[in-house]
């Protein structure tokens, strides 16, 4: 009987652990995503969101973050504010020093060099372990080679050190994508390479391979995780919203789709959460244009007092077609005070809509 308490009190205690890590990492989101809003013309700010959302396993959602601060802002700011904000290290096998002695050595050399590195580096043992073991074996069409050398590449990847290694992360995300054609692993490789170089090149850009594989598989992908579970479009937005926006995409797709698209509203106020900016666009776009805001009063009114603040931006949006206008007026007028940035740029927008000037500033989606 004792142990049966005791082994019920540590369960108690490691559910109030894992909460409160849960809890922990929300608000370190929380956190990065409202010093954004505050100071949206920031480009370290968007990419110490985005680092967030990588420390948080969010690393597709991540990369659309980055790529998005990328888009705009010039090359050189981008590229420095990376280096200092987001930046993944890794460890190469070798020195540079050590690759320009190998010159034109070819294959030989470097294994050489690898070997050698190998008799005091536990990464470099197991990545030359690796290579011998299925050295002409990865170049192999054979399903059964193919089968065995994914296999233990990616079981290479669990060990100490391997993800922290460019040469073995190199091999893998274009090994993956060219001859086992396994895309979900192979974006996985891409985004751990783009994330130690965002200029990763391998005959394409890594940004572009993360694109193309997220575009040529997310129909799949979306199917999957709504049989799953068991068709409910919502069930999937709050699994997904931070996971993975490309589901989104397809969800958002299949929920405009609909006879009665105005019933819908619900799916897209769940899709406002997500933390990509075309998501957003199309759910604000979605419950502008098709849907009856009046009869969502009071959601967008809880988002004006939201503590996330991309909510109250978002709300700035929605209000004149939410609440009534001395309302929506009365409620600009708050948001245009506002000390952060984007929200009063949005509330700004909203308030020349409602005076039917044209519209200037505000998020550029």
């Amino acid at each position: 009987m004792r142990r049966n308490w005791l082994s019920a009190g540590i369960l108690l205690m490691l559910g109030v652990f894992v909460m409160a890590a849960e809890s922990s990492a929300e608000q370190k989101l929380l956190d990065a995503s409202n010093a954004m809003v505050k100071d949206y013309s920031s480009c370290s700010r968007r990419l110490q969101y985005a680092k967030a959302l990588y420390d948080a396993g969010y690393r597709v959602a991540a990369f659309y973050v980055s790529e998005d601060a990328r888009d705009r802002f010039p090359p050189e700011v981008f590229d420095k504010r990376f280096d200092e904000c987001l930046i993944v290290p890794v460890k190469s096998l070798l020195s540079e020093d050590e690759y320009d002695k190998i010159g034109s050595g070819g294959k030989d050399a470097v294994m050489a060099a690898y070997r050698k590195k190998a008799e005091t580096d536990p990464t470099a043992a197991a990545y030359v372990e690796f290579l011998t073991k299925y050295d002409g074996m990865w170049d192999s069409d054979s399903p059964d080679d193919i089968a065995k050398v994914r296999d233990a590449l990616l079981e290479l990847g669990r060990r100490p050190g391997m993800m922290d290694c460019p040469e073995y992360l190199s091999f893998a995300s274009r090994w993956l994508l060219k001859t086992a054609h396994d895309e979900p692993n192979a974006k996985f490789y891409y985004l751990r390479d783009y994330f130690a170089n965002p200029h990763y090149y391998d005959g394409e850009y890594a940004e572009y391979r993360i694109k193309m594989i997220s575009s040529q598989t997310k129909k799949a992908e979306f199917e999957a995780v709504l049989k799953s579970a068991g068709g409910n479009l919502m069930a999937v937005i709050e699994k997904y919203k931070y996971a993975n926006p490309r589901i989104l995409d397809v969800c958002l797709d299949r929920a405009a789709a609909g006879a009665k698209i105005h019933d819908a509203a619900p799916l897209f106020f769940a899709a406002l959460q997500s933390p990509d900016m075309y998501v957003q666009a199309r759910a604000i776009k979605h419950l502008c244009d098709d849907c009856d805001l009046s009869v969502h009063a009071p959601e967008v009114r809880a988002m004006l007092v939201s503590p996330d603040l991309i909510q109250q931006s978002i709300a700035a949006l929605l209000v004149s077609k939410a609440l009534p206008r001395a309302e929506a007026l009365a409620e600009l007028k708050k948001l245009s005070g506002s000390d952060a940035e984007l929200i009063r740029l949005d509330a700004a927008s909203a308030l020349k809509m409602l005076s039917d000037e044209p519209m200037e500033g505000g998020r550029a989606f």
